[in-house]
C-alpha cells in the first residue's frame, strides 16, 4: 500500500511538471487523473470514510482505463487496482496515519526521490521473507525506481541483483 501511494504521488508530480511544461509552450494537457482522483486533491484529507471513497472511485476509474495508452503514464496505473482493493480492507485510521506520513515525505528533488528509493529497498527488505529464494523487481516497481531517480543520458545506473533487469530495462526506457 506505501508503494501505491508513493507512485501515486508521483504520477500527481510528473502530471504537474508535463502540465507547467505544456503552459509554458502554449499547448495544452490533459492530464492522468481527472482532478478529484489527483493525490493533491484527496491525500490531506482528514475523513477516513473521504478518503476511502476516493480510493474506491480511483481504483474503479483504473480498471477502466485498463489497455488506454494515450496517455504516456497510464500504464502504471494498471497494477494498482488490486493493492487499491486491499487497502479498503485495511483499518481506515491506519491507512490514513500512512497516507499523511507518505503525504509529508520531501519528493520534489533528485536527492528526495533518492533518499525514497533507499526507503523503498528498506521496506522491501524488512518485509520480505529471507526464505523466499530468488526475488525478481517487479515491471511495475522498476518503473517506479526509474522514475524516481530520473537518470539522465551518461548517469551510471546500478542494479546489483540483475535478476530479468527489469530495474535496467526501466531506466533504459
Amino acid at each position: 500500500i506505501f508503494a501505491v501511494f508513493v507512485l501515486l504521488r508521483w504520477i500527481d508530480l510528473q502530471d504537474n511538471e508535463k502540465e507547467a511544461m505544456a503552459v509554458f509552450d502554449g499547448r495544452s494537457y490533459q492530464p492522468l487523473l481527472p482532478q478529484s482522483l489527483q493525490w493533491l486533491h484527496w491525500a490531506y484529507m482528514d475523513n477516513a470514510d473521504c478518503i476511502s471513497e476516493r480510493l474506491h472511485d480511483l481504483r474503479s476509474y483504473i480498471e477502466g482505463l485498463a489497455g488506454d495508452t494515450t496517455h504516456p503514464l497510464s500504464a502504471y496505473l494498471h497494477p494498482l487496482v488490486e493493492p487499491l482493493r486491499r487497502a479498503l480492507d485495511v483499518n481506515l485510521d491506519y491507512l490514513l496515519d500512512l497516507l499523511h506520513w507518505v503525504a509529508k515525505i520531501p519528493f520534489e528533488t533528485t536527492s528526495d526521490r533518492s533518499t525514497l528509493i533507499d526507503l523503498l529497498d528498506q521496506i522491501v527488505a524488512k518485509t520480505g521473507n529471507t526464505r523466499d529464494g530468488e526475488f525478481s523487481t517487479s515491471v511495475s516497481i522498476a518503473r517506479l525506481m526509474a522514475g524516481l531517480a530520473n537518470p539522465r543520458a551518461g548517469d551510471r545506473v546500478f542494479d546489483p541483483c540483475f535478476g530479468f533487469g527489469n530495474i535496467l530495462v526501466a531506466t533504459w526506457q
